[in-house]
């Protein structure tokens, strides 16, 4: 299962099936903003359910407010009365136009999360130790993954040099570090598989210049943030 899929069941099914497949559900429990996406489609639904239910003026209230008013005045609440359903409706609309812009840019926007070098690193090693190794495209496809990649990310995803830091790729796939969109690779290196995040520096909010690194030591696991062609890389085996 990946995001596209998830995406396209979203989208295409019947809102009055609240059953979730197998598929999704496992989906969601690996992908945060899959699971915020479902989240916010589901309070949406239920904001555009409750827009359209019918309220009753309660018995007899709208006969004492007509005697209340003078002609002029009970001209003017009628049409109010004709029309509010198209107001509704019309308000309705707005608020799902303005919802649709949002989820829609839910995937486009980056929004910086990280503070310091050490977050990126800590981050990384926690997602690396949920041991979800799966991808959606291997060593062979890696190409065209790339340009998917970009699409997707709105950054052109640049591969580090594997060869000269004597690691294999195995496959990757889109991910979340932390609140971030991220590229996710599983690699292998002398006998030990790990995890290489790629993302873009507008996720970062302080100065880090191109060629810097921070290598350390987290529960365990040896890890390097870089930055390197206007994107930053978290390794972690």
């Amino acid at each position: 299962m990946d995001c596209k899929k998830f995406h396209y069941w979203l989208t295409t099914r019947d809102i009055h099936d609240k059953s979730i497949p197998a598929g999704m559900e496992s989906h969601m429990a690996d992908c945060l903003e899959c699971r915020l996406l479902f989240k916010h489609d589901g309070i949406l639904e239920k904001g555009i359910e409750q827009a359209f239910e019918q309220e009753d003026l309660p018995r007899g209230m709208a006969e004492r407010i007509n005697i209340s008013l003078d002609h002029e005045g009970r001209t003017v609440f009628s049409r109010l009365l004709k029309k509010r359903r198209t107001a509704a409706a019309v308000a309705m609309a707005a608020a799902i136009i303005v919802s649709l812009l949002v989820l829609t840019n839910f995937y486009r926007s980056p929004s910086p999360a990280f503070e310091t070098l050490n977050q990126i690193t800590l981050q990384a090693v926690a997602d690396h130790l949920k041991g979800n190794r799966y991808t959606t495209f291997d060593a062979r496809e890696t190409e065209q993954a790339l340009d998917l990649l970009t699409k997707e990310l709105g950054f052109k995803v640049v591969l580090p040099d594997f060869e000269g830091m004597g690691c294999t790729l195995v496959g990757g796939r889109l991910c979340a570090l932390g609140k971030c969109r991220a590229a996710y690779f599983v690699v292998e290196q002398n006998g030990r598989t790990g995890s290489l995040f790629i993302m873009d520096t507008n996720h970062i909010q302080f100065p880090m210049a191109d060629g810097t690194r921070f290598d350390t030591s987290v529960k365990g696991c040896d890890t390097c943030v870089w930055k390197k062609h206007g994107q930053v890389y978290a390794m972690v085996f």
